[in-house]
This record gives structure tokens, C-alpha cells and sequence, in this order.
């Protein structure tokens, strides 16, 4: 008997070895399951759309701390408590195609590295230079500046572009997933 379930036993694994072959290649997927749940409701103040401001004429002077700031009110922008701002510098404008960079943004002369920050609250956006020496940079650094401040929702946009977020540092991207027009942006002068 005990031969016999030794047998039984090396056949078994004979069996089991001789009928695994190479992995055949992977079958086409499966339908598509249910739709989930809706997710719950965004924050207070949360919106899906953008609001796009371009403040013209900056200027940072040792009078102004080299900074310049805009009151949300002077723009009529309420801020949303999960909503993010933005800001971009107009680094160029060629064929009539405005060029903008995301703040910080860092630019190397033979004497300095001046970079341009922000900081935002609830009342408003500070932008800054920083400088090791500003009062001795080029009038192209310190005198009509413009800033595009973007801000846009921090709750998730719901439709065709739920969960993927654009790159903020690209402004295209953003405009694109925002719909932002230029039309839409309003224009605050300092």
C-alpha cells in the first residue's frame, strides 16, 4: 500500500510537470465596469473655472522693497479657501505671441542673479525681486513688469479632464485645461 501511494504520488508530479508549457500571450480585456460613485462635493468656494489677470506697468524701486502687490479686490477676485494662484512674467512677445514663465523665475547677469517670487493670502498676491544688489540692475529687470496671475480652483475639475491636472508651469497647459481665452483676462495697471 505504501508502494502504491508512492506511485500514485511520482505520477502525480510526472502529471503536473509535463503539462505546464510556455505562457500563451495575454487575451483581449475585459469590459469596461460600472461607473463609481460621485465624489463628494467640493469646499466652499471651490469653482471650475480660472480667473486671469495681467497687471501691467510693475516697477520695483528701493522705495517699493522691490515689490508690488495687488488687493483682490482691486480685481474683483474672491478667493476660494482650496483655490491656488498662479504667476507668470512676460518674458517675450514675438509675431504678437506673448511668452510667460512661472514665478520664481531666475535670470543671471554678469554682476547678479535676480529672481522674481510671489506669495499670496486670501487678500491678495505680493510679487518680489530678489537681487544681491537690485538698486544696480538695468531698468529691463526692475521697471515695466507684467505678471499674469492665474488663479484656478483647488478642487478637482469634474468632466472629460477629472484627475489629470495640467503642468501649472507650462501656461499653455493651463489655459487649456482652465479654457482660458484671452478675452477673459482682465487688465490691472499698478
Amino acid at each position: 500500500m505504501k508502494n502504491l501511494l508512492h506511485f500514485v504520488f511520482i505520477l502525480a508530479l510526472l502529471f503536473s510537470q509535463a503539462c505546464k508549457g510556455p505562457e500563451g500571450a495575454e487575451g483581449p480585456p475585459g469590459p469596461a465596469g460600472p461607473a463609481g460613485p460621485a465624489g463628494p462635493a467640493g469646499p466652499a468656494g471651490a469653482s471650475s473655472t480660472a480667473t486671469v489677470v495681467d497687471v501691467t506697468q510693475v516697477n520695483f524701486t528701493a522705495e517699493n522693497q522691490y515689490s508690488s502687490g495687488l488687493n483682490f479686490s482691486q480685481a474683483n477676485i474672491t478667493l476660494g479657501a482650496s483655490d491656488v494662484v498662479l504667476v507668470y512674467i512676460l518674458a517675450a512677445v514675438q509675431n504678437n505671441m506673448p511668452f510667460w514663465s512661472p514665478l520664481p523665475q531666475t535670470y543671471y547677469t554678469n554682476n547678479d542673479a535676480i529672481t522674481y517670487n510671489f506669495a499670496f493670502a486670501q487678500a491678495g498676491v505680493i510679487i518680489f525681486l530678489d537681487a544681491a544688489k537690485p538698486e544696480d540692475l538695468s531698468n529691463d529687470f526692475t521697471t515695466n513688469q507684467t505678471f499674469r496671475i492665474v488663479v484656478v480652483p483647488g478642487a478637482p475639475k469634474t468632466g472629460r479632464l477629472a484627475g489629470k491636472l495640467p503642468d501649472y508651469k507650462n501656461y499653455k497647459e493651463v489655459a487649456e485645461y482652465y479654457n482660458i481665452n484671452e478675452s477673459q483676462v482682465k487688465k490691472v495697471s499698478l
